[in-house]
């Protein structure tokens, strides 16, 4: 909070992404100061939640479709993605998670 306390009392009057690890004080925080704000999870901490959720046994294969997955440039190709996966609960999930898709990285 006091991070975000002392971007605003240095005149900020919007932040236009937070990328959050998912911690529930940064998004209480950040809902409270700037609430119109949008909100990206890391993918890299998302990918290691996701990768610690499943068997050692089938993390390497896990790992290959979610690149795909953060590969797309819309949240409707990551949907399409894992519906060609085959999993639609996790494509469920992501209209509601994710209020903005991250960018492709580009290289220069």
């Amino acid at each position: 909070m006091s991070v975000l306390e002392d971007l605003r009392g240095r005149g900020a009057t919007q932040v236009d992404l937070l990328v959050t690890d998912g911690h529930d004080g940064r998004l209480s925080a950040v809902t409270e100061l700037f609430p119109a704000t949008p909100l990206q999870r890391c993918l890299l901490h998302k990918q290691r939640n996701v990768l610690n959720a499943v068997p050692r046994r089938v993390r390497r294969e896990v790992e290959v479709e979610l690149l795909g997955i953060w590969d797309q440039s819309t949240k409707e190709g990551a949907v399409t993605q894992l519906a060609a996966d085959h999993q639609p609960n996790m494509a469920s999930s992501i209209p509601r998670r994710c209020t903005v898709w991250p960018r492709k990285k580009t290289r220069r």
